[in-house]
């Protein structure tokens, strides 16, 4: 069995708008599905990154997935899904639904990783200030996200 891999992760631009993208990728780090959104004005980073969790385990189900490890960034919502911390009231209606998606697989591991290893994700994020609704993409990707993806698996440090 293989693992697969979401990475969640928000942002905000100069003008404070949240945006959030993820990143799905296969046993062997190629990525097979990427998600933007724009969140608005009055969402908060915490809100941002669990909005961004929900939406990689929706796509992570639609990809017919059974297992699959999620690796995010921010330590309140990794902490929480793994039942560490309690759930702050700001995310407790998404973190509820992440908690009832993640029962449709057969195995789920949580854990954290640096915002360095999150950067395919911090990609789609800041592409996803330009939509005005949840989009996917797959594969065949534009340059600039190819080659991120190629310097994720190879291992490159950030520019």
């Amino acid at each position: 069995m293989s693992l697969r891999q979401c990475h969640p992760v928000k942002k905000f631009s100069h003008n404070s708008q949240a945006s959030l993208g993820f990143v799905i990728r296969d046993h062997l780090g190629e990525v097979i599905l990427a998600g933007l959104n724009s969140l608005g004005c009055c969402t908060s980073i915490l809100q941002a990154e669990a909005w961004g969790l929900l939406e990689a385990v929706r796509g992570a189900y639609s990809l017919n997935l059974s297992n699959v490890m999620i690796e995010g960034d921010k330590f309140a919502v990794i902490n929480t899904v793994n039942k560490i911390w309690h759930i702050p009231w700001k995310i407790d209606n998404i973190i509820c639904n992440v908690g009832m998606e993640l029962l449709k697989f057969n195995s789920v591991y949580v854990k954290h990783c640096f915002r360095e290893a999150n950067r395919a994700a911090n990609f789609m994020a800041h592409r996803g200030h330009a939509v005005s609704s949840l989009c996917f993409s797959f594969p065949p990707y534009d340059m600039d996200f190819s080659l991120l993806i190629r310097k994720d698996v190879l291992g490159w440090p950030p520019d």
